[in-house]
């Protein structure tokens, strides 16, 4: 075969196997058609070759069909006695076709024509599998993309899900765009009543004291954006000068820009813009995230609306709620020789005194100590109110029964007090019963849905108690219980879910770092353990707070 010895094919298969994008392919058969076929000119026309495609001097008489060969000798072109257009193909798809041109003495025939055959096949077989590898790493890439976006909007959504305030809202969705898409600036401006003046909210990256107010009338691309409501790219300068003079004018640094609008109810209510200081293309799929986080952030602008809206009654209801706390707060702790207690609790609700979570602590008639803790469901007066009634049927049943039997005790009276379907009375409560023994204290456990107590012993951290069943949700309750032996100088922690969960940019505090925080106090006493909880979860925690209570004992 006229081309090249059988080391030539060999090493075209073999280059032709190792080529992964369709460009490797068409730089293999331009040398292919040079080396083997002795081509002085060789033009490779890819179809969607993704940036491939190449084009030479060779003119092209007419254009193929698909799986058309073309032969001609242009009395115009002196120089190429000869040209030959061959389809690359692979099956009955058409990828694209390979055009050769020979300087004048190259001897054309059939056996040429063969061997350009072969070679076109070979070519065409490798740019099918080098285009579907593409697209299969576009999918692979498409999909981890879509992925990413879909844990990120599940962390902004729950993030605002506890955020009552329109900046942090709107600063928790700027940043995901910043870290999540490379942005280097974003802005939210808010529209007023009748969405004609924007007023900037929160904004990072740029400086937009220009931008601090402006009516939607003087802006072509916040009019644009209004007129409608689609979102509005800008990919560069170029683009930004031709269609948005005004914003170019005003000197911004971000060559691209992404602006879409905020809406609830089908009102705006304001304009999110997010920049990049290198042009950009933006594709559907970036576009529809942006436009589903400003979705996000409109709803929860409108939940603070309401609550700003309804702050008078809220306040209200916060005065009458606190007052009914106060009246059910617990007496000061008592005292008991050998063991020292400490105590608090915050509210969710800042400013009051409402607390869905309660602590308690008395004597039984046996001279035993009752430690009692729960966590209701709800906040503000029904929270209070139930708060009272669990708090004192507690302190009536555990003065006389083990801690067990107090809880389903409990269990009955939530039951059987719902007046209406659908009406919950539910809640979590724990029990420690402690008696002295010669040698400490023995602290029977008894769990109904509660968080585990910590027991801290000798700079080691651990949990302790069996897990039992939520209050009030069925008429039989399953209660943990456990005796534990509390020695000199041992601590026992009783805590509600508002300190392993609270949250901080998604992340919640836990039961793994609580237990990491005890083991590294250094010889801790009751007080010591309660201040350093209470203190490390308002530092920890980054969203709107949850009803928190402790209760710390020790062993002297």
């Amino acid at each position: 075969m006229r081309g090249g010895a059988p080391q030539a094919w060999l090493a075209l298969t073999t280059e032709l196997a190792a080529a992964q994008e369709p460009a490797d392919v068409v730089d293999v058969a331009s040398d292919a058609c040079r080396s083997l076929l002795g081509a002085s000119t060789v033009v490779v026309a890819v179809r969607d070759a993704g940036g491939a495609e190449q084009h030479g001097p060779v003119p092209a008489p007419r254009a193929p069909g698909d799986h058309e060969r073309v032969w001609w000798r242009p009395e115009d072109d002196p120089g190429h006695p000869g040209l030959l257009e061959l389809p690359l193909e692979s099956g009955s798809s058409a990828l694209g076709v390979l055009r050769l041109g020979w300087a004048e003495g190259t001897q054309l025939d059939d056996e040429l024509f063969a061997t350009a055959e072969s070679v076109a096949a070979l070519c065409g077989s490798a740019l099918r599998r080098a285009l579907a590898g593409r697209e299969e790493a576009r999918a692979r890439r498409s999909a981890e993309s879509t992925a990413s976006w879909l844990r990120t909007l599940q962390a902004v959504a729950g993030e605002l899900a506890h955020s009552t305030d329109i900046e942090q809202a709107a600063t928790i969705v700027l940043r995901a765009v910043i870290d999540q898409l490379g942005a280097d600036a974003a802005v939210l401006h808010l529209l007023d009543d009748d969405a004609a003046v924007c007023t900037r909210s929160v904004s990072f990256g740029e400086d937009f004291s220009q931008w601090n107010t402006f009516r939607v009338s003087d802006s072509r691309l916040a009019s644009e954006l209004m007129r409608a409501g689609l979102p509005v790219v800008v990919h560069d300068f170029a683009d930004m000068k031709e269609r948005f003079p005004d914003l170019a004018e005003r000197g911004v640094s971000q060559q691209a820009w992404a602006t879409v609008l905020v809406a609830t109810a089908g009102r705006p209510v304001g304009i999110a813009s997010f920049g990049w200081s290198e042009a950009r293309d933006f594709d559907l799929d970036e576009v529809g995230v942006l436009q589903a986080l400003a979705d996000h952030l409109a709803a929860a602008m409108e939940r603070a609306r309401l609550l700003s809206s309804n702050a008078a009654l809220l306040s209200e209801q916060a005065r009458i709620a606190g007052a009914l706390q106060r009246s059910l707060l617990p007496p000061p702790l008592p005292s008991w020789p050998g063991v020292t207690l400490a105590a608090g609790y915050e509210p969710a609700e800042l400013g009051t005194e409402v607390c869905g979570d309660f602590y308690d602590a008395f004597h039984a008639h046996d001279g035993a100590l009752v430690v009692v803790i729960g966590d209701v469901t709800g906040h503000g007066v029904e929270a209070a109110g139930l708060t009272g009634m669990a708090r004192h049927t507690l302190r009536a049943l555990a003065r006389d029964l083990p801690p067990a039997e107090s809880l389903r005790r409990l269990n009955e009276v939530l039951v059987e007090s719902v007046r209406a379907p659908g009406e919950d009375r539910l809640l979590t409560a724990a029990i420690l019963r402690l008696t002295r023994r010669d040698d400490g204290v023995d602290a029977h456990v008894a769990l109904a849905g509660h968080c585990l107590p910590v027991l801290v012993r000798g700079g080691d951290a651990e949990h302790v108690g069996e897990p039992g069943m939520l209050l009030g949700a069925f008429p039989d309750s399953i209660v943990g219980e456990q005796v534990v032996h509390l020695g000199h100088g041992d601590v026992l922690l009783m805590h509600t879910d508002g300190v392993i969960e609270a949250r901080r940019n998604g992340m919640e505090f836990g039961e793994e770092r609580l237990l990491r925080l005890l083991s590294a106090l250094d010889r801790p006493g009751p007080a010591d353990v309660v201040d350093r909880v209470l203190g490390t979860i308002r530092w920890f925690r980054t969203t709107a707070p949850d009803d928190v209570a402790v209760v710390a004992l020790q062993v002297t």
